[in-house]
């Protein structure tokens, strides 16, 4: 990783100096914001090397159905939205819903449960609304 850095900086200022800027690179004690009143001159700050380091990332909850029944969908939509009502301040869920691999059924597009049988889009709208009313 530090050589491909290290490969990007050195075409990054090939490239600058071809073009006919040159990058000046500011100690510590001097400002990054602006230039000095004791060196007038252009200077150009390329931050080559940076350190990001993001926070936790975040995470979805998945299901991987295996009915459709609008009881069982709503009682996991309740219980995914008691805990969340549960936890102190504001929470931005994402659930993942996985009906399986699509399939034909009879004349339109469905799924399949994972081996538990075909269903149709409907069954399906019908399960994901049962979810959200229950959540």
């Amino acid at each position: 990783m530090k050589l491909i850095n290290a490969g990007v900086a050195v075409v990054l200022v090939l490239v600058l100096g071809v073009i006919g800027i040159s990058p000046k690179f500011a100690s510590s004690s001097q400002s990054k914001l602006a230039p000095t009143a004791s060196d007038p001159g252009q200077k150009v700050y390329l931050p080559i090397f940076f350190s990001y380091r993001p926070s936790a990332p975040i995470y979805s909850t998945s299901y991987y159905m295996l009915t459709v029944d609008s009881s069982t969908l709503y009682n996991m939509g309740c219980k995914l939205g008691q805990y969340d009502q549960d936890l102190a301040g504001t929470r931005e869920t994402v659930v993942v819903l996985d009906f399986g691999s699509p399939k034909k059924v009879g004349s339109e597009y469905g799924a399949d449960l994972f081996w538990m049988g075909p269903v149709s889009i409907t069954q399906i709208t019908n399960a994901v609304k049962n979810f959200g009313m229950g959540y």
